[in-house]
């Protein structure tokens, strides 16, 4: 599909979602600006809320207990969205975890006749929302370079690492809540959606002291 077609589907699904995410922004192609889409890609961190307790000691808070937390408010909205048809899971693709979920979008087709539109949601929280939404973003070639040791000719500092959806320095999570936060943590020069590909990561790479 076009960049126009996608741009619209983008707004109407982050129309949807946004009432359920503390923030939320497109990744992927359509916000590279790429003039031929082939998937959407969303970035949202939800509204998380403690699990609702039920039996004997419903209602009583335990402080110095960590609540397990949720994203119900999402998980609502997406069900509704599936009850209403607007999307299913992706028969092809299977993923529905706590992180990814990958769905099929279906549009009227009045509008987007014969069109099968993917979408990968990538679940967020305030640690990592600037690393998901930073690496997501990137083509496949600049992400995997963002990720790999400058040693390797990437552009990851070699005291850290990318694992398990976060930054670590050493045996340090470091937060990066911004797109702009992760960055500055390795040491990089801000580079604007649109130029994030193969060539400016190598660019960016060949300006490092390797560490």
């Amino acid at each position: 599909m076009n960049l126009q077609q996608a741009q619209e589907i983008v707004s109407s699904l982050i129309v949807c979602l946004a009432p359920a995410c503390e923030q939320i922004s497109v990744a992927g192609s359509v916000r590279r600006q790429k003039a031929d889409v082939k998937d959407i890609e969303i970035v949202c961190l939800p509204i998380y809320e403690a699990e609702p307790q039920a039996g004997l000691f419903a209602g009583v808070d335990f402080p110095d207990e960590p609540a397990d937390r949720y994203a119900l408010k999402l998980e609502d909205t997406l069900s509704r969205m599936r009850a209403n048809g607007v999307l299913a899971f992706d028969p092809h693709v299977k993923r529905n975890g706590d992180r990814y979920k990958r769905f099929v979008v279906n549009m009227p087709r009045e509008r987007l006749p014969a069109l099968h539109i993917a979408l990968d949601l990538f679940i967020a929280d305030r640690g990592n929302f600037g690393n998901t939404l930073a690496i997501r973003t990137g083509d496949a070639e600049f992400s995997h370079l963002l990720v790999t040791p400058r040693r390797l000719g990437g552009l990851m500092p070699g005291n850290m690492r990318q694992r398990d959806g976060y930054l670590w320095a050493g045996d340090e999570r470091v937060d990066c809540k911004t797109e702009r936060d992760y960055f500055g943590v390795l040491g990089l020069t801000w580079v604007e959606p649109q130029f994030r590909n193969k060539t400016t990561a190598i660019k960016l790479a060949r300006g490092l002291v390797r560490a």
